[in-house]
């Protein structure tokens, strides 16, 4: 439980976390918006491409183990049909804001993922997963000190009546999405031909870095490529 002067501090440093921008009030009125700032309110936080940065430094290291475990857990929900890879991407690597999404660890916002599908789903209650927490945390208080990270579950269901997708059936030995191979129908565009890419609202686009064009490419001339390459 924590304390008046815990929770205060905290507040503190809540107050301190601005993701707008520092001219305006917050929750401005539609007055003090133009169209600029309204754009770049909308672009997706993940489409970097073109932004004024300094250099990140990159290091080869290997993952923590909470991030290889969290990797486990993103992936059995898949197999088990409980979501599709784009919900966790969307909801989880995309969609959190920009203050989160540049804030929090990578697979910390996997984490965040599982957590909120698995309730808005309703397979686990928000009471649950709060008393669970809280639980595992109590056990832990001193830190692993050598100890292994045991998942110790208080019962097993039984879940054939868990409402799952049939996506990841289909796609056994197949793939995704080669799954999908020859459903969509003869294309606008062929290979080499030039066009221009449009230059619509960014909140649409699909936000796969691999298939979207990012920003700085719209409104120009280019030439379709496979895939991949």
């Amino acid at each position: 439980m924590s304390t008046a002067a815990e929770r205060a501090a905290q507040l503190d440093l809540v107050a301190r976390l601005k993701s707008a921008y520092p001219e305006l009030p917050d929750a401005p009125t539609p007055d003090l918006l133009d169209h600029e700032r309204i754009t770049a309110y909308l672009k997706p936080v993940h489409d970097a491409g073109g932004e004024p940065d300094a250099p990140m430094k990159y290091e080869d290291k290997q993952y923590e183990l909470w991030a290889h475990m969290t990797y486990v857990i993103c992936e059995v929900l898949a197999w088990r049909g409980i979501w599709l890879s784009e919900e966790r991407r969307r909801i989880g690597n995309v969609d959190v804001g920009r203050a989160q999404y540049l804030g929090l660890p990578y697979y910390g916002r996997w984490l965040l993922a599982v957590a909120r599908v698995l309730v808005e789903k309703h397979h686990i209650g928000l009471t649950e997963l709060s008393e669970r927490m809280a639980e595992v945390k109590a056990r832990y208080g001193g830190g692993l000190a050598g100890k292994k990270l045991d998942a110790t579950p208080k019962s097993q269901r039984d879940g054939s009546q868990v409402k799952r997708n049939e996506h990841h059936k289909r796609a056994v030995g197949k793939g995704d999405p080669q799954v999908y191979a020859g459903q969509a129908g003869q294309p606008k565009f062929n290979v080499g031909d030039a066009v221009v890419v449009r230059e619509l609202p960014v909140i649409f686009l699909h936000p796969h870095p691999g298939v979207r064009a990012q920003r700085e490419r719209r409104n120009r001339s280019c030439r379709v490529r496979k895939p991949g390459r």
